[in-house]
């Protein structure tokens, strides 16, 4: 590596730090894959749903809070008929806003959504 490079290594490394991203999953859609491929069959296929936590000195923010609680209370109330070709797979500890509490964040002290 040229002196050169490293020097930006360097600057971007300090311009960084204590900024953290988390990625996390809540659950997984069950479907079928000819509602994802035009044409194609009946084979299952199973799509995970992700959301993103970045920490942030000036506040913390989630991207895509993933889906939401009612999903895994009562996705036919929730959802209605989409179930029968989207059939969402959660368990209520999956949900974003206990999980951000797995890496210490309070879920109060998110600023964005």
């Amino acid at each position: 590596m040229q002196e050169k490079d490293k020097d930006i290594f360097e600057q971007t490394k300090k311009f960084n730090s204590g900024i953290r991203l988390y990625m996390f999953q809540t659950g997984t859609i069950k479907t079928k894959l000819k509602f994802i491929k035009m044409n194609h069959t009946d084979e299952p296929y199973e799509i995970p749903v992700p959301w993103f936590l970045i920490k942030h000195p000036e506040g913390d923010v989630i991207i895509d809070g993933g889906m939401p609680i009612e999903a895994a209370i009562d996705k036919h109330k929730h959802w209605g008929s989409v179930v029968e070709a989207y059939d969402p797979v959660m368990k209520t500890s999956e949900w974003c806003r206990d999980q951000v509490k797995t890496v210490n964040t309070n879920p109060d002290d998110v600023i964005f959504i």
